[in-house]
């Protein structure tokens, strides 16, 4: 509730800041604040202004004398009411509190702004230690022509099983210094290649690539084979894992180059 007060009162704060140099009262020796004048701004003088306003509000109400209502009037606003009473209960904690500013010094810090925190950086995709997690970048048209060839190779597989293949052509990619295209149309490796051109990505696939260019691949950079159904068992191939129906496998020597 006292935040909603002090709102009210910011312009009022300020002018009081100003008008009141020494922090005294108006022909009085009254502090502002210290409406019974016994030195201190407590719940008394919460009671005071709370007695006055409902008596303002009465016919011929109001005792204080204009030393008094000038002290009362806290937020400077020229009415004695309930913001006034407010804004002495609310010093006296701070001042219960062990708090040692004056009530007007009070009172201009809380028309300060708070201070202005900083946006915490953009989250970002992790680092990529060389293996796994590497970031390629591709324009459009090669993203969709790698979402292509992960349609043909994997449109019935899970989202995961079509991350790893567009991870494993972005191997090839980096471990033979080719570009997608080069990679897509190597001759003899997928016999997809040539419908690539004419097949339209699914959104699965197409969110799929862009995962993996986003952060990055998710199979080890050595791992640059796959097929269905079963490992490739020629040459120095080793087993790595098996999606689904696809099953990944990796060059000995590829692997002893990177690790």
């Amino acid at each position: 509730m006292f935040k909603k007060l002090s709102s009210m009162v910011v312009s009022s704060c300020v002018m009081i800041a100003m008008a009141m140099s020494g922090m005294a009262a108006q022909a009085s020796d009254l502090m502002i604040g210290d409406v019974d004048a016994n030195g201190l701004i407590d719940a008394s003088d919460a009671a005071v202004i709370l007695t006055e306003s409902a008596a303002l509000g009465s016919v011929g109400g109001g005792a204080l004398t204009s030393d008094q209502v000038t002290c009362a009037d806290v937020n400077a606003d020229n009415t004695i009411n309930a913001i006034d009473a407010t804004l002495i209960m609310t010093y006296a904690s701070y001042l219960g509190s062990g708090g040692t500013l004056d009530l007007v010094s009070y009172l201009n810090q809380l028309t300060q702004a708070p201070p202005e925190t900083e946006e915490p950086p953009a989250a970002s995709a992790p680092e990529s230690d060389g293996i796994t997690g590497n970031i390629v970048s591709m324009t459009a048209d090669e993203a969709r022509m790698l979402a292509a060839l992960v349609t043909l190779e994997a449109k019935g597989e899970s989202y995961e099983c079509q991350k790893a293949v567009a991870s494993l052509v972005i191997n090839r990619m980096l471990t033979s210094n080719l570009t997608v295209e080069g990679v897509i149309y190597q001759k003899n490796q997928f016999s997809t290649a040539c419908r690539v051109a004419s097949t339209t990505p699914t959104d699965s696939c197409m969110n799929a690539v862009n995962d993996v260019l986003t952060n990055g691949t998710t199979l080890p950079i050595y791992v640059t084979f796959f097929r269905a159904s079963y490992y490739h068992s020629w040459g120095d191939q080793v087993p790595y894992c098996c999606m689904d129906n696809t099953y990944f496998s990796y060059s000995q020597a590829l692997k002893n180059k990177y690790v």
